[in-house]
C-alpha cells in the first residue's frame, strides 16, 4: 500500500481502526495487504476478523475524498439488500492517517 496517492501504508490505516471501539485492541501484524486485483483500491484482510479494508487510491469519479467515500459507501448500502456483495462493517473517514479514508467490508472468501 506505499506509494500510492490514496494510501499511507498499513501503520495509517491501523491508525484510523483501531479509534474504532470494534477494533480497539486490533494488532498491527493483523493487518495483511492483499495482491492487487485493480488500479482504484488497496484491499487489506482484518486476519481473524473475517473484514477486508478496501482503501481508496484515488476518486474514479474525481470526486473529492469525502464524497468518494460516501458514495462508496452509499453503493454498499444499497447492494446489500441483494446478499451479492460484501457488507459495509465500517466507514473510516479520510484524514491524515488515511487522506481517502477506508470502507471495512466483509471478506469473500
Amino acid at each position: 500500500m506505499t506509494g500510492t496517492a490514496g494510501s499511507t501504508g498499513t501503520a495509517g490505516l491501523h491508525g484510523a481502526l483501531t479509534r474504532l471501539p470494534a477494533f480497539a485492541g486490533l494488532p498491527r501484524g493483523a493487518l495483511e495487504p492483499m495482491p492487487r486485483r485493480g488500479v482504484a483500491h488497496d484491499h487489506v484482510r482484518l486476519s481473524g476478523k473475517g473484514l477486508v479494508a478496501r482503501v481508496p487510491r484515488w476518486s474514479q469519479l474525481g470526486l473529492d475524498p469525502f464524497a468518494n467515500l460516501e458514495q462508496q459507501a452509499a453503493a454498499f448500502r444499497r447492494a446489500a439488500p441483494g446478499g451479492h456483495t460484501p457488507e459495509l462493517a465500517a466507514v473510516l473517514p479520510p484524514g491524515p492517517e488515511l487522506p481517502m479514508g477506508a470502507l471495512v467490508v466483509t471478506e469473500i472468501v
